[in-house]
């Protein structure tokens, strides 16, 4: 009975530590990230960011997101910058959390302190900081996290929502599809284009692909299913509609165009080619892993966060706008958040391969398996020093 009691006295004060631990690192990111934002509010020519304008066209009843409602009830700059910045602070919990709800479905155990080193990790995102070859940790980038544009943070963190019930119903929807996971789907997807519709589109052509390959597979026998599944996309699509006329006004001069003349320049530019390979050096290493220890296919979330990565890339390079948003690169939103999510799945592959196949791996895939650790890391290191480049006031285009 002694020994019982111990225990539960251990596992009680561990249980206390780790929540104070978690406290203390929220308050902290807490306190960094409302000193950011609440400098780029405050503007003054430093601490450069989209969320001024924002600010003025939902107070002028002109913005576009759901996060424009937030912007004109809520006066005071002080507490706003608390929104927002308990929003963001809460980014390595929510990723920690997403992983650790994906490995347990796939029986896989991690302790939260490998849980949360990823989620940190993974907040402070940047393409790898390599003088010379690749000096830069916004510019070109296809992975950087910026931090000067809320509406993409809050767009990114119902995305991970979007994902993780498009995951649950996309297992079983060819059988049936539960109403209450499709109206979350339909509800999570909404929100998520009314506060920024970027996300919609690489995620919704890939769901399309995979809708049309299912339906040759079953040789149209689950039509129904894949119209019911899909028009959950439709739904969420009518926001689109007023967001398109708010961006796009009929009488003005902005519009969208396609134009491969990004994508000229890129592919003509070794040193360009060679920064968009640095930009997934982790993602890579973890996709060589996972294909030599046979786990690629038994983890079809991390063929998809490949197919919509590509999708992103290819828009962002090959779409452009016109008129006076003709300079704004709003497509590369789409990159960066799908090469975030990439690096989401690509993490979790890595965990579970490591789980599962360990004592299984040869010399070479214990080599993958450092270098994906060390790019990783490398990656967050950069976006650490880009993040304290933005504290000090410098331009978030470096």
């Amino acid at each position: 009975m002694n020994n019982n009691r111990k225990r539960d006295g251990q596992s009680t004060g561990h249980l206390l530590g780790k929540r104070i631990g978690f406290l203390l690192l929220f308050a902290i990111l807490m306190y960094l990230f409302f000193y950011l934002y609440y400098r780029q509010i405050q503007g003054g020519g430093i601490y450069h960011s989209d969320l001024p304008a924002h600010i003025a066209a939902a107070l002028n009843r002109e913005g576009y997101s759901m996060l424009s409602i937030i912007y004109y009830i809520v006066k005071d700059i002080r507490l706003l910058a608390v929104i927002l910045a308990a929003v963001s602070a809460s980014l390595p919990f929510i990723i920690m959390l997403v992983l650790k709800n994906g490995l347990e479905k796939r029986e896989c155990f991690f302790s939260w302190r490998i849980l949360f080193f990823c989620g940190i990790c993974l907040t402070f995102l940047a393409e790898i900081y390599i003088p010379v070859l690749a000096p830069f940790f916004y510019s070109f980038t296809t992975v950087t996290q910026p931090w000067h544009n809320q509406t993409y943070i809050f767009m990114k963190i119902f995305s991970l929502g979007v994902l993780m019930i498009y995951e649950k119903i996309n297992k079983c929807y060819t059988e049936k599809i539960g109403g209450k996971d499709w109206i979350i789907f339909a509800v999570l997807l909404t929100i998520t284009n009314a506060i920024k519709p970027n996300f919609i589109l690489f995620f919704a052509p890939m769901m399309l692909i995979y809708l049309i390959a299912d339906f040759i597979r079953e040789k149209g026998k689950n039509v129904i299913q894949c119209i019911k599944f899909g028009s959950a996309v439709l739904v969420s699509l009518a926001i689109c509609l007023y967001q398109s006329q708010v961006l796009f006004p009929s009488d003005g001069d902005s519009g969208a165009i396609i134009s491969f003349e990004l994508l000229k320049q890129i592919i003509s530019s070794p040193q360009l080619i060679w920064i968009n390979i640095v930009c997934i050096l982790f993602p890579i290493c973890v996709l060589t892993l996972s294909v030599k220890q046979k786990m690629f296919r038994k983890n079809g979330m991390l063929i998809k966060a490949w197919i919509m990565y590509f999708i992103a890339w290819m828009e962002a390079r090959c779409i452009c706008e016109t008129g006076p948003r003709a300079n704004d690169g709003n497509f590369g939103w789409g990159m960066l958040a799908a090469g975030w999510i990439l690096y989401i799945y690509s993490c979790r592959e890595a965990l579970e391969v490591f789980y599962k196949r360990r004592e299984k791996f040869s010399v070479a895939d214990w080599i993958l398996g450092v270098l994906s650790l060390v790019f990783l890391i490398l990656s967050a290191i950069s976006g650490l020093v880009y993040f304290s480049i933005l504290l000090r006031g410098d331009s978030y285009f470096c």
